[in-house]
């Protein structure tokens, strides 16, 4: 040891870093093996358990039920009965009335031409006319027009009256004459409207002018 210190410091500096290791070493091997604390129950961390979400479940929709129409009962139209015509007697269809023509009479005339020569002048419908009473009428007109006229109104009343057309003839006898004729039962009656100046046959019969004729017979 002697030598030791009586030797130069270059030798020191050595010494000491052996020494500092020897001393290392050993505090290496002596020192107690730490023990790591025991965790307590405030150290261990809580687990939060997490919340699962509720899976609500959706509505199955309920199905509407679809109306079914009602079928609406198509109304059946009610035929509408025909009006039976009402046999009214011939004698109310031709109702005479005392005459109120204050022209020329003509029955003179007319029962030289005509059968029966029982023609006697009246007022019927409020038109001057001659009649053999229940069987044949005769209407004088200064117009063929006018007489056609109310050979067609008088066409229209018979057939109300129950009476029904089997024939109408335009221009029988010529221009300008019309001819129908009807029935009821056993009764049948023609209506004519003629202009006498055209109709050869009718020009005797009231001389000049248009004439309606009906004759009834069985």
């Amino acid at each position: 040891m002697k030598r030791y210190i009586k030797s130069p410091l270059k030798y020191a500096l050595p010494l000491l870093f052996i020494g500092a290791l020897v001393l290392v070493s050993i505090s290496g091997c002596t020192s107690p093996a730490t023990t790591s604390p025991s965790p307590s129950v405030s150290n261990v961390p809580t687990t939060t358990p997490i919340a699962t979400p509720s899976v609500t479940p959706k509505a199955t929709p309920t199905a509407t039920p679809t109306a079914t129409p009602t079928a609406t009962p198509t109304a059946t139209p009610t035929a509408t009965p025909t009006a039976t015509p009402t046999a009214t007697p011939l004698l109310s269809l031709l109702v005479e009335n005392p005459t109120s023509a204050s022209g020329p009479d003509l029955s003179a005339q007319i029962n030289a031409n005509m059968t029966p020569t029982t023609f006697h002048r009246v007022t019927i419908d409020g038109h001057d006319a001659y009649a053999a009473t229940g069987t044949q009428y005769v209407f004088p007109f200064s117009s063929y027009s006018d007489a056609q006229a109310l050979q067609a109104s008088y066409v229209a009343k018979f057939k109300a009256s129950g009476f029904t057309v089997y024939s109408s003839t335009q221009d029988p006898w010529g221009p300008n004459s019309i001819l129908a004729g009807l029935s009821r039962g056993s009764t049948n009656v023609t209506i004519s409207a003629a202009d006498s100046a055209t109709v050869t046959p009718l020009t005797n019969v009231i001389g000049t002018g248009s004439e309606v004729d009906i004759i009834i017979f069985s």
